[in-house]
């Protein structure tokens, strides 16, 4: 694995598992309370630790030129207006999916979205901080890196696994968002939305529009009612539609063969 690749990785979760150790010893010993100042303050800023890092890693001092490119991807918000209108819909259309198949097939009544609907534009606000401003790492630096060595597939699988686990303190910590959500269900749908990124990531270079589906897939995750049963079966079909998308415009991935 590339140097850059291992530094990056450990720096990550170095910078933010401290913080969320201080958020653990706050939460757990102290009952400090998700909506705090305090927990607010340290699940935030561990969670920006991706953003962080991919600064320290292409630093203009030693890589300028790196730097210079992750900036302009950070800010390259033109692109053809296309990308703003599947940005939107296949995350919905990938969350509709279990919907439609508890409700039809299974005879579940349930609403199509959650009382969160009425505060959707705050949430994207919001969720660009909580999750979003994460890309800059995991699509900006850490697939561009793994690009240099693996095929897509790979690429974005190694990603999503890297991403996945880097989140698991927060399973151990009282009040945080994660604490009631089952660790592989997880893990499935983080596989799924990154497909999704790495399409978006080749077909426009813009980490601005990661950065937006991050906040969305996050946004939608609130406002959507997800079923409450069979969370491993709907995971899977998010996946596996998420990995036809990918395949349909990637077909020589099935191969396997290195790029």
């Amino acid at each position: 694995m590339d140097s850059k690749v291992k530094k990056f990785i450990s720096y990550t979760y170095l910078f933010s598992w401290n913080f969320w150790l201080f958020l653990s010893i706050a939460a757990n010993q102290f009952d400090v309370q998700y909506g705090e100042s305090l927990y607010l303050f340290l699940f935030i800023l561990g969670g920006l630790g991706p953003f962080y890092v991919a600064f320290i890693i292409y630093n203009p001092k030693n890589e300028l030129r790196k730097y210079k490119r992750l900036k302009r991807k950070v800010l390259k918000w033109k692109v053809n207006i296309r990308w703003y209108f599947w940005v939107f819909t296949i995350p919905f259309l990938l969350f509709l999916l279990p919907w439609v198949i508890s409700t039809f097939y299974f005879k579940n009544n349930l609403p199509l979205f959650t009382n969160n609907i009425n505060n959707i534009f705050y949430l994207l606000l919001i969720n660009i901080v909580l999750g979003g401003l994460e890309e800059v790492g995991w699509r900006g630096v850490l697939l561009a890196e793994l690009f240099k060595k693996y095929n897509k597939i790979t690429a974005t699988v190694t990603t999503s696994l890297v991403w996945t686990f880097w989140h698991l303190p927060l399973w151990f910590i009282a009040y945080s968002p994660q604490k009631d959500v089952d660790f592989l269900f997880f893990l499935i749908l983080g596989l799924g939305f990154s497909f999704q990124f790495t399409i978006f990531y080749l077909k426009t270079k813009s980490i601005f529009l990661c950065i937006l589906m991050h906040s969305i897939f996050n946004t939608y995750l609130a406002v959507i009612s997800f079923p409450t049963t069979r969370n491993y079966l709907y995971a899977g079909i998010i996946l596996l539609f998420s990995f036809i998308i990918f395949i349909i415009i990637y077909p020589k991935e099935l191969s396997w063969a290195k790029n």
